[in-house]
């Protein structure tokens, strides 16, 4: 009875919101999300007067890709309901094509990046954290997408050099990660730090920032390392990662058989732990490569700035 409930009410949705938008007078309506989206999608069945514009932040196609059904009823949602958006916009040219090509959107998609606040991120790298030997720093919550296991397989092939694993974040994967970490003996060089509120205090004093994803939206994660002139190593997963640090190249292609020296970082192979290992030992040798990631990072940094970001989106929103 419960769930028949909120099924209900979920029905109703559309309707309520339809009703606060005509009440307060509102003609423009940016949603974010999937679900979201798709409730207000909705809107112009009741109304066509409401400028709808839908905010898409992770890839459609493979977002619910684990979960067959699901993957079904949501590809046929979006199928239907956002061509009635006046507007789509994601937040990376992947996300785009995936829209295009995969679902058939004709709509105008309009690519916005997301904003870090550059100034804020200044003062809380600020930190007195010790550090005696090579630090690589990942910070995601464990979860299976973000894919630990790789890097700890990679830092498996080289823990033998002076070096150190600090993982930053929670989820329902740790206890696993952890196992793995006992299981191949590398307790003393790999620390886990929890939950931090203030992340950018470790990237302050770290070497090499890694991102291991199976796939992402737009990893925030990776703008703030560059806010913090931390060099990075990434897996070359769709969406995100190419865009950020190699924005010259086809935002299309994934490296698959070695590790790509890109503009503002390294790319690797996804789920490939030997050629992480690889780039994990060039950043550590390699100490021009770092310094000139570290000389680089805060001016791609600003692409991504909140002052620009919310300039776009005025313009996107026909605002003065």
């Amino acid at each position: 009875p419960d769930s028949f409930f909120r099924y209900l009410y979920f029905l109703t949705l559309p309707f309520r919101l339809f009703k606060y938008l005509e009440t307060e007078k509102i003609d423009t309506l940016l949603s974010f999300d999937t679900i979201p989206n798709l409730m207000s999608c909705l809107i112009p069945y009741l109304s066509r007067k409401i400028k709808i514009i839908a905010r898409v932040s992770s890839l459609p196609s493979v977002r619910f890709s684990q979960n067959k059904l699901k993957n079904g009823i949501y590809r046929l949602l979006i199928k239907q309901l956002y061509p009635k958006a006046h507007q789509i916009i994601g937040n990376t040219h992947s996300i785009q094509a995936d829209l295009r090509k995969n679902f058939g959107l004709n709509n105008n998609i309009s690519v916005l990046y997301n904003p870090i606040d550059l100034s804020s991120i200044a003062i809380k790298k600020v930190s007195n954290l010790p550090k005696r030997t090579f630090t690589f720093l990942q910070v995601a919550n464990f979860y299976s997408v973000k894919n630990h296991q790789l890097s700890i397989q990679a830092f498996a092939q080289i823990a033998h050099l002076n070096c150190q694993l600090c993982f930053v974040g929670k989820g329902s994967m740790e206890t696993t990660i952890k196992a793995t970490v006992e299981r191949l003996g590398l307790h003393e060089k790999v620390h886990f730090l929890g939950y931090q509120p203030n992340p950018h205090q470790f990237m302050a004093t770290a070497d090499c920032l890694l991102l291991t994803s199976d796939y992402e939206g737009l990893p925030n994660v990776l703008i703030e390392a560059l806010a913090c002139h931390l060099p990075i190593i990434s897996t070359d997963c769709p969406s995100g990662p190419r865009e950020i640090l190699a924005p010259n190249t086809d935002f299309h292609h994934q490296i698959t058989d070695d590790i790509e020296i890109a503009e503002y970082g390294i790319l690797t192979p996804v789920g490939n732990a030997a050629l992480l290992a690889k780039a994990m030992q060039r950043m550590m040798t390699d100490d021009a490569l770092g310094q000139q990631y570290r000389a680089k990072a805060r001016k791609r940094a600003e692409d991504f700035a909140v002052e620009k970001i919310v300039a776009q989106y005025r313009e996107v929103l026909d605002m003065d």
